[in-house]
């Protein structure tokens, strides 16, 4: 039988601003594990804090392997989750402007896709947004030779081209 995580920083006594703090300095993120033999749980309302929730997140597909992190229930709360997620890009070399953007999108959190969103931008500018459906394409877009051993997913590029072209809108 396996066992539950209790969620990080959480007691009696968790304020409210504390976890404002977690929420700024580690960009929500409570606890991070894998491949153990217990599982994370996640604590959907926390009484003393009635702003915040918490999630598990990236699972792989297993009970044993995920993150908890906390949720913002409030517009406050969650503009201090988006504040730490972009700290945390920029302090990782992406670019403001292009780390602003990457947390407001679904799907723009890995830092990787973040990086080649801010190498896209200038691509976004000298010939238009990505319209394309390959690797191919998008390195031909990019103006780069193909390096497909060290290429991420075609969805991870499509995703960098559509954050870079919300940095050239904005």
């Amino acid at each position: 039988m396996a066992q539950s995580y209790d969620v990080v920083g959480f007691s009696s006594d968790t304020t409210t601003e504390e976890l404002d703090r977690i929420a700024v300095e580690n960009a929500g993120v409570l606890w991070a594990g894998g491949y153990g033999y217990g599982r994370p749980k996640s604590t959907e309302k926390i009484p003393q804090a009635l702003e915040w929730g918490t999630r598990v997140i990236n699972r792989q597909g297993m009970g044993n392997h995920g993150s908890i992190v906390l949720v913002g229930l409030t517009p406050r709360t969650r503009a201090l989750v988006r504040q730490g997620k972009t700290h945390r890009l920029v302090e990782a070399g992406v670019p403001q402007e292009v780390a602003t953007v990457a947390v407001s999108m679904q799907y723009g959190m890995e830092t990787q896709v973040a990086m080649l969103a801010a190498e896209a931008v200038e691509a976004v500018n000298a010939r238009g947004p990505f319209c394309g459906n390959s690797h191919r394409q998008f390195d031909a877009w990019l103006g780069r030779e193909s390096d497909h051993a060290n290429a991420l997913s075609f969805p991870r590029k499509s995703a960098a081209a559509e954050i870079a072209a919300g940095v050239v809108k904005k």
